[in-house]
């Protein structure tokens, strides 16, 4: 869409945007059913990364040579993570088309706690207390996120 000289004004892009958002292209709040779909989106996209970790592990150190590529891509834990992180992505999608970015972009910091859980249960990953101190904080912020929003 082109704009005119005279359309370069801070109150015609703002009345352009409160039409988009009221057309429904930029959503509110968070409602449940969006809460379940990013959550969904979490599961996914986090679950995703452990597999995809699980495949680069049986490989060792990776590099951008095409032969050490190309046995990533065969290992099937890496092809099922990329189809979760896709499958994430769809869910993320649909959050984004029904919440404000400013809301739901910072809840997504709920996959760290999960991704850190998935670590220590699928992966045998060590995690010290110091980490746990930090995903407290970061449930903190989810909490002050989510309050009266």
């Amino acid at each position: 869409m082109a704009l005119d000289t005279e359309e370069h004004g801070v109150g015609t892009i703002t009345r352009r945007f409160r039409r988009a958002r009221i057309r429904g292209g930029g959503g509110t709040g968070m409602t449940g059913t969006a809460f379940v779909l990013l959550i969904i989106a979490i599961v996914l996209s986090t679950f995703g990364e452990v597999l995809l970790k699980a495949g680069v592990n049986r490989i060792g150190t990776i590099t951008l040579a095409p032969g050490t590529l190309l046995r990533a891509f065969l290992q099937w834990q890496v092809l099922v993570g990329f189809v979760l992180l896709f499958g994430g992505s769809l869910f993320w999608l649909t959050v984004l088309s029904r919440v404000h970015l400013s809301i739901a972009y910072p809840l997504l910091a709920m996959g760290y706690v999960l991704t850190t859980i998935w670590a220590l249960v699928f992966l045998k990953e060590p995690v010290p207390a110091s980490r746990w101190l930090g995903i407290g904080a970061i449930c903190s912020g989810i909490v002050l996120v989510l309050y009266k929003s």
